[in-house]
């Protein structure tokens, strides 16, 4: 019965009917389970069930970070964006001021400079959320600064880029 079981036991069953998420769900004998333990529950669940299936395949955000050096007209980022994912956001963080001769950057992709953000600030310490509707890359993609009035001195001038993803794996077996 669902009331003997602990949540260590619940994971290592191979069964579940939708009352007994139910109950687990109501706290039956007050072992409620938080938000975030029910995802977790739930998530080891289906990766058990896609194993058991043999499926290899997995769905998973990653985060890249990398540093540029904003020096002449454009920098790139290469590879930020991996082949065959679904990029959903590009964060910007300056590191430290942009100088030289220009007024603002982009972040973006090649054919879309400013996909990511567009007029973005030059002091230390500026950051932008880049998040666009999903879109999905077939091959390595750079992801690229674009220097907006002029051209970065590219001496200290540093930006942080952190991409993230949604990546695939097919099965092997």
């Amino acid at each position: 019965m669902m009331a003997d079981k602990e949540l260590g036991d619940l994971t290592a069953a191979s069964a579940l009917s939708t009352a007994d998420l139910f109950y687990i769900v109501q706290g039956g004998n007050s072992r409620k389970l938080t938000g975030a333990q029910m995802r977790t529950f739930i998530d080891g669940r289906e990766t058990r069930q896609l194993i058991t299936l043999g499926a290899q395949g997995s769905l998973h955000v990653s985060a890249v970070d990398q540093l540029v050096t904003l020096d002449g007209a454009s920098v790139a980022a290469t590879a930020l964006l991996p082949a065959r994912s679904i990029p959903i956001c590009v964060t910007a963080y300056v590191i430290s001021t942009l100088t030289g001769t220009l007024t603002s950057f982009d972040v973006g992709i090649a054919g879309e400079v400013d996909k990511f953000g567009a007029t973005l600030p030059l002091a230390a310490g500026s950051n932008n959320v880049g998040v666009v509707p999903p879109f999905a890359v077939y091959a390595d993609t750079d992801v690229v600064v674009t220097a907006n009035g002029g051209t970065g001195s590219g001496n200290t001038d540093k930006i942080r880029l952190v991409a993230y993803y949604f990546e695939f794996v097919a099965p092997t077996a």
